[in-house]
């Protein structure tokens, strides 16, 4: 929703995170597991679920301050999709298992410049900064531990910023239509849990 002073807008879309040593790790343990089971002999197998793929949502206000610069605050929920790994017997039942679903929560205050402006929309450049708030819900499972399924939750804070271009196309008066594409930097060198249940 637009006027000619301010806007409020709410955006859904796909996101590509690199979850490097999530993805890393799980696909080093599956390495792990079979080479422990081609050196004791057995036939156990595993699996491995790795990738990027994340669906953002987020809503974000914002105030002209002249005819070709804004101002805006904007939070954003990124939900990833799940990574992990799974060791299983010759019966294909699971004995050994680590899940982990990954997110991602942001505000952020954003600068805004108009690269082009007509009566139907405007082209713009976005370069923004502000808090990041990662989770990531872990579940294990091990049949050999005496209660074997364990779960925790591990969080972590960072400053980050982001960099993006975006099409604004006017649809009315108050309702504009954007896309929008931006590259996020928000690096977590560590996430911890205050206990494991």
């Amino acid at each position: 929703f637009a006027s000619k002073n301010w806007w409020l807008s709410a955006s859904v879309g796909y996101d590509y995170s690199f979850l490097g040593d999530m993805n890393t790790g799980s696909k080093n343990m599956l390495n792990c597991v079979e080479t422990i089971n081609t050196l004791n002999g057995s036939n156990f197998t595993g699996s491995v679920q790795t990738g990027n793929d994340g669906f953002k949502t987020g809503i974000e206000l914002g105030i002209h301050i002249d005819q070709l610069n804004s101002l805006s605050f904007s939070l954003e929920n990124i939900s990833s999709q799940t990574i992990g790994w799974a060791e299983m017997d010759n019966n294909g039942n699971v004995f050994d298992r680590i899940t982990l679903q990954p997110a991602l929560m942001n505000a952020t205050v954003n600068y805004e410049h108009d690269l082009f402006k007509d009566g139907w929309g405007r082209t713009y450049f976005k370069i923004g900064g502000g808090y990041y708030h990662a989770v990531v819900g872990a579940n294990g499972y091990n049949f050999l531990l005496n209660s074997p399924s364990n779960t925790a939750t591990f969080t972590g804070d960072i400053f980050g910023g982001t960099l993006g271009m975006g099409q604004i196309v006017k649809i009315w008066d108050w309702l504009d239509l954007e896309f929008s594409a931006k590259v996020r930097i928000a690096t977590f060198s560590q996430l911890t849990a205050s206990g494991i249940t």
